[in-house]
């Protein structure tokens, strides 16, 4: 650690130019963290100071910048968390998305407190970031893939000597859908205001943090893990620990009394059944298998496989409140078996029995649910013209 360390800090930033493949490194000084912090706060700042007004958000002017702040990477529960800062489609404006995980620790020691990217590559791209540098990578390959099948080609093909965080597009960037997203570490998505449809803009793949050895300067080690160790613990117990014990969807209860669950698009908020999609039943009766962040030991989210009805066998990510509304009572269906399929289908962490679906590898729930979204699925299943389009079915599962 040299005498110019700010502690929290890498103390570099990376300008990618993808039309030129070239890169630079941009040494931090102590006035800029002090005034901008970190993540959205650096973002807003190069965002500001370098796109133009009257900028597009699809033009080789615009930025995307990528950034984490002084915890990242160190022992406080989930500092692996990253910022998206771009001009994005869904506002034509300035917005900020972020994504848990382990990219921003990972980014950290590979050497680096943020990238920004400009330009745009004149072919398929992807980027990685390690030990101090970044490489320019063909991805004429992974052009079409989904999400996971993008991050698992890559964790396969790139030889890394490290651990890696990977954060992809999909077809549905790549076909231009506006609210498009970043999605990585085999499920955790950066969701808001298309930065997907503006990375694919880019020509622009996937982002590569491999884990390195660069040292992070902490003022007070022993203190901060102690502060860290407290912080878990109120996050264990808040609330009655629900979060820790039963995921997001232990709020389902809570909800429905207070009568904001939303019901067959919104036409009512009477669920009788929610009983059935709760936290309790979700963790009750099916198995489960952990899945963490950075350094979380909160631990919410699960892998999980269920084990009855006509889905038992399936195997996919825990689904979060989110995607429990979208394909539970928003469609007016209560098995849950149906919406852990629903949920990994419209994030395609598996091709399930559509492959054909992949455009929507990388579309948040929260947007793609509903009776509505379900229709615009099955139709995108190169179903006839003129096929029985009711009621409305995916893979077994009915909107009612």
């Amino acid at each position: 650690m040299s005498e110019n360390s700010i502690f929290g800090y890498a103390g570099h930033l990376l300008r990618v130019d993808l039309s030129r493949r070239k890169a630079e490194r941009i040494p931090l000084d102590r006035e800029f963290t002090r005034k901008f912090i970190g993540g959205s706060g650096f973002g807003a700042k190069y965002l500001y100071d370098e796109v133009h007004p009257g900028t597009e958000w699809f033009d080789q002017g615009n930025r995307v910048i990528l950034a984490t702040g002084p915890l990242g990477g160190s022992s406080v529960s989930g500092t692996g968390t990253f910022s998206v800062v771009s001009k994005g489609p869904m506002t034509g404006h300035a917005g900020s998305t972020q994504a848990s995980g382990f990219f921003g620790a990972y980014l950290k020691f590979a050497g680096f407190d943020g990238v920004i990217l400009e330009g745009r590559s004149e072919r398929p791209t992807y980027l990685v970031f390690h030990d101090g540098e970044v490489d320019f990578k063909d991805a004429d390959h992974l052009w079409g893939m989904d999400t996971i099948q993008t991050e698992e080609t890559i964790r396969k093909d790139g030889k890394f000597k490290n651990e890696i965080s990977a954060y992809c597009i999909g077809p549905a960037a790549e076909n231009g859908v506006l609210f498009s997203l970043l999605c990585g570490d085999q499920g955790h998505v950066a969701s808001k205001n298309g930065m997907g449809a503006v990375l694919a803009s880019k020509n622009l793949k996937a982002v590569v943090a491999e884990k390195g050895n660069h040292e992070i300067p902490i003022h007070d080690q022993v203190l901060l893990k102690k502060l860290a160790r407290e912080l878990l613990q109120k996050a264990r117990t808040n609330k009655g620990g629900v979060i820790h014990r039963l995921g997001t969807a232990g709020i389902v209860s809570n909800l429905y009394t207070a009568g904001i669950l939303p019901v067959k698009n919104y036409t009512t908020n009477i669920f009788p059944s929610h009983n059935k999609i709760t936290g309790e039943t979700l963790r009750s009766t099916m198995k489960l298998k952990p899945k963490h962040c950075w350094r979380c030991g909160l631990r919410h989210l699960h892998y999980v496989t269920v084990t009855e009805g006509p889905y038992a066998g399936f195997e996919a990510e825990e689904p979060d409140y989110e995607c429990i509304a979208a394909f539970g009572p928003l469609i007016g269906q209560d098995d849950l078996g149906a919406i852990v399929m629903l949920s990994d289908l419209v994030e395609l962490k598996q091709p399930a029995s559509a492959p054909e679906v992949c455009i929507f590898s990388d579309m948040p729930p929260s947007i793609l649910g509903g009776a509505d979204s379900l229709e615009i699925i099955r139709l995108s299943l190169s179903y006839p013209f003129g096929s029985d389009l009711s009621p409305i079915r995916i893979n077994g599962a009915e909107a009612n």
